[in-house]
C-alpha cells in the first residue's frame, strides 16, 4: 500500500492507516472584502440597467455600441496573447504557455 491510503475496518468504514503521520493541510484562499463585493455588484447593476434602457430608449444604437466594445476589448485581448507568445518565443520560455514552443 502506498502512503494514506485508505483501508476498511471490520466496522466497514474507511480510514487513513494508523502509521501515516498527520500532516496540517494549508488550502489557499483567497479574500475578498465585503465593500468590493458590494461595489462589484452595485457596478454590474447599474451597467443592466443602463443596456436595459438604452435597449428601451434607442435599440439600435445601443446594440451598435455594444458590439464596437465587446469588438474592442476582444482586440486588446488577443493583443495581449499575442504578446505574451512572442516574449515566451523571443525568451525561449516554452513553459509558460500551454502548447509551447520547444527548445532547440
Amino acid at each position: 500500500m502506498e502512503a494514506g491510503s485508505l483501508y476498511k475496518k471490520a466496522s466497514g468504514r474507511s480510514e487513513k492507516a494508523s502509521w501515516y503521520p498527520k500532516q496540517k493541510v494549508m488550502k489557499e484562499q483567497t479574500t475578498v472584502s465585503r465593500n468590493f463585493k458590494i461595489i462589484t455588484l452595485l457596478l454590474t447593476a447599474i451597467g443592466a440597467v443602463t443596456i436595459i434602457l438604452g435597449l428601451i430608449t434607442d435599440r439600435q444604437t445601443t446594440w451598435a455600441n455594444y458590439l464596437i466594445v465587446n469588438y474592442y476589448f476582444l482586440s486588446l485581448a488577443m493583443e495581449g496573447l499575442s504578446f505574451l507568445s512572442y516574449r515566451a518565443y523571443l525568451n525561449r520560455d516554452g513553459h509558460q504557455l500551454s502548447n509551447g514552443f520547444q527548445k532547440p
